[in-house]
């Protein structure tokens, strides 16, 4: 048996989803994080931290929900989704823009004329000259103003 053999192959992905919930006349906006986790040949895993009218933590094992936590309490969720991702929930932001990085075109009208602009103390906003689509944000975090 050789050493490469003996090492499993961790693939794991983090995808970013927002949105609204609720009454039409009331909206709120929901944060929606997913991790999914598959070691070499093994089953998929897939980790949803939701954060909107309440908090949410879901477990799904090849597309079929294991477990499902609500909490009154966000931070004990967010504990569970570090425990079972690896990644603390104040990092996730700063570990999917290093993984998806700012956009090459615009998604709404598919213009190459992107630019730059500043926003709130340290904060940088990428928009689209065309049509003023935000794509992106780098937040440097909390700042004392």
């Amino acid at each position: 048996m050789s050493v490469f053999e003996r090492v499993s192959v961790v693939r794991r992905t983090l995808d970013y989803r927002t949105g609204t919930e609720g009454p039409k006349h009331d909206p709120y906006s929901f944060d929606e994080w997913t991790v999914t986790k598959q070691v070499q040949h093994g089953p998929v895993w897939e980790y949803i931290l939701h954060t909107g009218l309440g908090v949410t933590l879901q477990v799904y094992k090849d597309e079929e929900l294991i477990q499902y936590w609500t909490d009154e309490e966000p931070t004990n969720l967010w504990l569970h989704f570090q425990n079972l991702t690896g990644i603390r929930v104040d990092h996730l932001e700063k570990v999917y823009q290093r993984l998806h990085g700012p956009h090459l075109f615009c998604d709404k009208c598919g213009s190459h004329e992107l630019s730059w602009s500043e926003g709130f103390a340290g904060e940088q906003i990428q928009y689209c000259v065309k049509c003023n689509s935000i794509l992106w944000v780098a937040d440097p975090g909390p700042c004392i103003i």
